[in-house]
């Protein structure tokens, strides 16, 4: 359910560029996007690694984060084709294709399953049967299996802040690059889409190469480059 409803946001915002007007259309705009990402990212990951197992969840991510920047890589160079060519508002208009396309993908073939003891039939019998002397302990059933602020976890999400805030300074200045190098919309979008074409060709044989050596030397290497 929140990954429908932040797709569905998404594509609220996306049909509401052409309309804006003024600066504060814009701030709204992005906001209402930034809540259907929030909505949608995690929930998405956390199926993902629902559905995984850890010996093979860096090659699962990989494929999923592969798709996540196949996005980004079509979506810039076709938003500046559409731009020069056709017109402003089609990317807009594109764009919540795209998104309402994916919504139907998840409304008809994503399905969830239920966690805890209602997944396993036999947990449920055995809670009809009294417990035995010699039956171990049941765990206790925990909402949280990490905390979220642990050294890791504090240090992991403090890393890729830098690097967000590092690549995407780019995309502020798109206007003042064009005119410092002479290139129109499309051309942007085709150097923007080579940081994502770069990710795709080694997003899933590194997520393999970490499920054997670990995560934490391809994150120090990844920040360096």
């Amino acid at each position: 359910p929140l990954v429908l409803m932040g797709l569905i946001l998404m594509a609220a915002g996306t049909l509401g560029f052409p309309l804006a007007g003024r600066f504060v259309h814009l701030l709204l705009l992005r906001g209402l996007q930034g809540v259907g990402l929030a909505l949608t990212v995690p929930a998405s990951l956390a199926l993902m690694a629902k559905n995984t197992i850890r010996e093979s969840r860096g090659s699962s991510m990989g494929v999923y984060t592969t798709l996540r920047m196949a996005g980004f890589s079509i979506g810039s160079l076709l938003g500046g084709l559409l731009h020069d060519h056709v017109s402003f508002n089609a990317s807009f208009f594109m764009g919540s294709c795209f998104i309402f396309l994916g919504f139907l993908t998840v409304l008809v073939f994503v399905r969830e399953t239920e966690g805890g003891s209602r997944a396993n039939p036999a947990a449920g019998a055995s809670r009809a049967d009294p417990p035995q002397r010699n039956d171990p302990p049941r765990p206790k059933s925990r909402i949280i299996d990490i905390k979220l602020l642990s050294p890791t976890i504090a240090a992991v999400g403090f890393s890729t802040l830098t690097m967000a805030i590092a690549f995407s300074m780019i995309t502020t200045l798109e206007n003042q690059i064009n005119d410092r190098i002479g290139q129109g919309a499309s051309a942007f979008g085709l150097a923007f889409s080579a940081m994502m074409v770069s990710r795709l060709a080694f997003q899933i044989p590194l997520g393999r190469l970490s499920d054997r050596i670990g995560r934490r030397p391809l994150i120090m290497g990844g920040l360096l480059l």
